[in-house]
């Protein structure tokens, strides 16, 4: 399996294990019901063969990986905050808020003045 295949199965699983959840958020059921769709599932597969279904499915026709790896990437990011790219994410839960008037760059160092 190629490499962006197998990383759409693995995030698509992640997300049908996150809907499948006891209080599942709304934000899992309706990534979980979009992946379906993008997938063309009409029915809701056993947890056990999830993975096996979502690699036979994305083998049979490679063109859909992009589309589930978009569902999977907005999921990501409505959990987990801001993405930044497949570095990682930053959490804002709790950050404040304020209003920066001037920005100066100094002597092209890094250095910020505000």
């Amino acid at each position: 399996m190629d490499p962006i295949t197998a990383a759409a199965v693995a995030g698509l699983t992640a997300v049908a294990v996150d809907a499948a959840r006891e209080g599942a958020t709304h934000i899992a059921k309706s990534a979980w019901g979009k992946l379906k769709g993008v997938l063309g599932w009409k029915d809701e597969p056993a947890p056990g063969e999830i993975e096996a279904r979502a690699e036979k499915t994305l083998t049979e026709r490679p063109e859909l990986a992009a589309q589930v790896q978009q569902v999977v990437n907005d999921y990501h990011q409505q959990v987990a905050g801001v993405s930044v790219g497949s570095i990682g994410s930053m959490d804002l839960a709790g950050a404040q808020v304020g209003t920066v008037k001037q920005i100066n760059v100094v002597n092209n160092q890094g250095g910020i003045q505000a």
